[in-house]
């Protein structure tokens, strides 16, 4: 029996007297699955949000076969930003936690009074659940009939019960079985793991990314074959298959190596482990100098205290933390996202749907500048005006569920019939590279590593499948690019081309969204951007590696591989196309400006993006000049205070030639 089991009535009886309620109980308990299911057995109507997608559509189908044993989609669906599966038989919706959700669904939330709205997972704090909380807030006191209950592993249930207007807490004990601790330094991780399986235990590793699971599968796959050991080695991640995700779940007669991401440790619970091996290490993305970072970071002691939870469900267990870091001095929670991250695309749906950020009573303040950065990028975009308000633009923007950047892209490049290539190209912005490395030959055609990826992953989908046998196609990305590819193109209407890449139109539309990031390269240092700190360099597998063009439009990523260190911290310029300064002047002539300068008697100009100088030419003598560009010249009345008088100055352009008394 799951602990919660004992305490069914009180829960029920808790939502039904309170319109918030507050649900603290330890990992594997059952919270997820079993609380959806009383309220749907006592007449209420259910949405259950996760931090990921996969953590919305397991339990979908786990509690679909437990209430009523219907397929998913019936009594029970799914629903996140680009597929869902409900109907309007269902009682009980498994969603993502993006405001989308209560947006498009808040008819059917506010239409009756049964319905409860359960934010799950509260702890991990994304940008998407301070909002919908802070947003739900609002609703309640506005009047709203819906309920809310709150759930985690680890919270702070006094702070966030004050804040929900003291909201009753209800505690759900532990673990059935007792679960161990020790303390091992980094290094001894492999060694912990290989005595373990050599035992036959049900072991899950928690690693910071899926580089670091392949890396020490192949180091534990020569491990285990030297010393005979026969458990399975298996991975989990967000971007393995169905089929793989549910081979972590079997029983294997030698025992089993789980190596996971942080995914283990609220979304997915895995009933008979009873090992847990902790790298203490997870991958956050931050924002440095403006800049996307992904950053090696050590996790937070209530991170390592829930994935410890993840063992004794069925057995006693033990969890060894193989970190260098002491678990007194991590921090006590994570930091929130709100205080780190920028939140364009969802500033936007918030402007689309008239709710007005300033009027939200956040739990966790969202960083000001991070704010004011994504405000400033919106009306660059084109997606609202002056006063905030949402242009027709922005509406196109939003009903796309990409970054507002790629939105901006896609609405663009319909305008040119290249939408097909260009929801390629934004969804390996957004999700990542299809190939390690990017032949020197790609230059000479593509001049692009993006261009070039997109029409690897076009050869990839088409009639010819072999090219996925080639070692050097990422297939875990191309897998999940291919999913999200397959229902953006249903979803938005977006006919298949399989004509040649049209990389001028592309060229156009990149720059609608990238417009900031141009970057000039500089002898010595890099490519440089004034809007950024750092020069940017190109990673090794780029077809444009030391090729050293003079500009190159890509997404500025930082790099750390360092816990905690970001001193160590690579800058880099991810997915450089190749542009010529008369397209930039071409297809968006107002991002530059233009400069004079005289020296020896020669008038000069200077082009300039972002105060940095592209290209520069002479033009000729004052006396030619006068001649060949007399429209360039003018004199202005100017009173200058040192002088205390008028003077009459002569200007070319915004050269200052001369000046005489008026």
């Amino acid at each position: 029996m799951l602990p919660i089991e004992l305490l069914k009535e009180e829960i029920v009886r808790t939502i039904k007297e309170n319109q918030i309620t507050i649900i603290e109980g330890a990992t594997g308990c059952g919270k997820t699955t079993k609380v959806p299911i009383y309220l749907a057995e006592a007449g209420y109507n259910v949405i259950v949000t996760q931090p990921r997608r996969l953590a919305a559509m397991m339990p979908a189908k786990y509690v679909a076969e437990q209430f009523g044993n219907k397929p998913v989609g019936d009594l029970v669906g799914f629903y996140t930003g680009i597929e869902c599966n409900y109907s309007n038989n269902s009682q009980i919706i498994y969603s993502t936690e993006g405001s989308e959700l209560l947006f498009q669904l808040s008819p059917k939330i506010m239409s009756t009074n049964n319905n409860v709205l359960i934010i799950d997972e509260i702890h991990e704090w994304s940008i998407e659940a301070d909002v919908l909380l802070a947003y739900v807030k609002k609703l309640i006191s506005d009047g709203t009939n819906l309920k809310l209950v709150v759930m985690s592993a680890t919270l702070e249930s006094n702070l966030l019960a004050c804040y929900l207007n003291n909201a009753p807490v209800i505690k759900i004990r532990s673990n059935a079985y007792n679960v161990g601790y020790c303390q091992k330094p980094a290094v001894e991780l492999e060694n912990v793991i290989l005595s373990l399986a050599r035992c036959k235990n049900n072991i899950l590793v928690f690693l910071p990314g899926k580089n670091e699971i392949a890396n020490l599968k192949k180091s534990l796959t020569k491990l285990f074959k030297s010393y005979n050991v026969k458990c399975a080695l298996l991975e989990l991640h967000s971007d393995i298959s169905s089929e793989e995700q549910q081979r972590t779940f079997y029983n294997y007669p030698n025992g089993k190596v789980i190596l996971s991401t942080n995914i283990a440790q609220t979304s997915v619970t895995i009933p008979d482990i009873d090992m847990i091996v902790d790298s203490g290490l997870e991958k956050r993305l931050d924002i440095i100098d403006d800049i996307p970072s992904l950053c090696l970071k050590t996790i937070s002691q209530s991170d390592s205290i829930q994935r410890k939870g993840r063992a004794g469900r069925c057995t006693p267990g033990f969890y060894y933390l193989c970190c260098d870091t002491k678990f007194e001095n991590m921090h006590p929670s994570p930091i929130p996202d709100i205080y780190c991250l920028r939140m364009d695309t969802l500033l936007l749906s918030l402007v689309r749907y008239n709710v007005d950020i300033c009027s939200l009573d956040f739990f966790h303040k969202p960083n000001e500048d991070n704010l004011q950065a994504s405000w400033q990028l919106l009306h660059n975009l084109g997606a609202i005006d002056e006063q905030k308000n949402i242009t027709e633009l922005g509406i196109e923007m939003n009903k796309i569920p990409l970054n507002v950047r790629y939105s901006r892209i896609l609405v663009e490049a319909k305008k040119y019939g290249v939408e097909y290539d260009a929801l390629i190209c934004c969804l390996l912005l957004e999700y990542g590279s299809i190939c390690y490395n990017r032949p020197m030959h790609a230059l000479a055609f593509y001049k692009s590593d993006l261009f070039y990826e997109v029409e690897l992953f076009k050869q990839a989908i088409g009639p010819n499948p072999i090219l996925l046998e080639d070692q050097n196609i990422n297939k875990v990305n191309f897998s999940k690019i291919s999913m999200y590819f397959n229902k953006l193109l249903e979803r938005l209407h977006i006919t298949k081309s399989n004509i040649d890449i049209d990389t001028i139109s592309l060229k156009k539309c990149l720059l609608t969204g990238l417009a900031d990031w141009i970057f000039v390269y500089e002898n010595g240092v890099g490519y440089k951007n004034s809007l950024f700190a750092t020069p940017r360099l190109l990673p090794k597998n780029s077809c444009l590696f030391k090729k050293y063009k003079k500009i190159l439009v890509g997404m500025p990523m930082n790099f750390s591989n360092y816990p905690d260190d970001t001193d160590f911290t690579l800058t880099r310029l991810i997915f450089p196309t190749e542009y010529s300064l008369d397209e930039l002047l071409e297809f968006m002539p107002e991002l530059f400006t233009t400069k004079h300068t005289i020296s020896n008697g020669i008038i000069s100009s200077h082009i300039l993006y972002n105060d940095i100088e592209i290209d520069s030419f002479e033009l000729g003598t004052v006396e030619e000049l006068h001649k060949t560009r007399p429209e360039g010249f003018h004199e202005e009345i100017e009173y200058l205070n040192k002088f205390k008088q008028n003077f009459k100055c002569f200007y070319f352009y915004d050269l200052k030639l001369s000046s005489i008394v008026a």
